[in-house]
């Protein structure tokens, strides 16, 4: 398990391996954050 904070407003990036799963978690209880997928073998994937 790694915890990772990302600050309000700001952009980060955590990578996921085939089987893993992400738990986003917002301590304030409003919007979490707009999140974007991507494949990282192929970044066009859709």
């Amino acid at each position: 398990v790694n915890d990772t904070l990302i600050e309000g407003a700001r952009a980060g990036r955590i990578e996921v391996d085939e089987g893993q799963f992400l738990h986003i978690v917002n301590i304030d209880g409003k919007q979490v954050c707009d999140f974007f997928a991507f494949n990282r073998v192929n970044i066009s994937e859709t």
